[in-house]
C-alpha cells in the first residue's frame, strides 16, 4: 500500500510536495508504520528506485547475451510497460540523492558501448560515446513516449520508424 499510494501521489503531486504524512493518509495507515519500513520518503523513493535498477541490470545483461535484437526489444518493451505507472512516477523525481531518468540514460549508453565491444567494433572511442549518447536519448524518450500513450508498439514497428527516420534525416 506505501508503494501503490506514493506512486500514485506522485501522479498528481511533485516530490517535494508530498509528506509522509499524506502518503500515510491515501495508504491508510499510521505514521509509526511507514516509519517501521522507510527513514522518510526519500528513503522510500530510493527503495523504488535501487529495485527498478536493479531489474534493468538484469534486463541489459539479458541484451548482451541475446543475439536476436527484435525478440530482446519486445521483452524489453513488455518489462517497461508493466512498469508504466511506476516509471512515470519516479522519472518525475530529480534530486541530489535520486535521478531515475539520468540513471538509465547512464545504464543505456554503458550497455551500447560493451555491446559495441563485444562485436568488436573499431570505430573511434569518441565517435562510440556519440553514438551511446544518441542510442540513450532515442531510447529513452521511445520508451517514455509510448508509455505516456499507454500504448506498447511491436518491435518490428519500432524499428521501421527509425529506420524511416534515418531515412528522412538523409535526404
Amino acid at each position: 500500500m506505501i508503494h501503490t499510494s506514493f506512486i500514485s501521489l506522485l501522479q498528481t503531486h511533485e516530490f517535494e510536495q508530498i509528506s509522509v504524512l499524506m502518503l500515510c493518509e491515501k495508504a491508510m495507515i499510521n505514521p509509526k508504520t511507514f516509519y517501521k519500513y522507510y527513514a522518510g520518503k526519500s528513503a522510500l523513493a530510493g527503495a523504488l528506485i535501487k529495485q527498478f535498477k536493479h531489474e534493468l541490470a538484469q534486463l541489459q545483461h539479458e541484451r548482451l547475451t541475446t543475439p536476436n535484437p527484435k525478440q530482446f526489444l519486445q521483452i524489453a518493451s513488455q518489462f517497461f510497460f508493466d512498469k508504466r505507472l511506476m516509471l512515470l512516477a519516479l522519472w518525475k523525481i530529480n534530486t541530489k540523492r535520486h535521478h531515475l531518468w539520468q540513471d538509465m540514460h547512464e545504464m543505456i549508453k554503458s550497455t551500447y558501448l560493451k555491446k559495441a565491444q563485444q562485436q568488436g567494433i573499431s570505430t573511434p572511442q569518441t565517435l562510440l560515446d556519440f553514438q551511446a549518447e544518441i542510442f540513450a536519448v532515442m531510447l529513452l524518450h521511445s520508451i517514455k513516449y509510448q508509455l505516456e500513450q499507454n500504448q506498447m508498439l511491436e518491435s518490428d514497428q519500432i524499428f521501421s520508424q527509425f529506420d524511416q527516420m534515418i531515412m528522412l534525416i538523409k535526404q
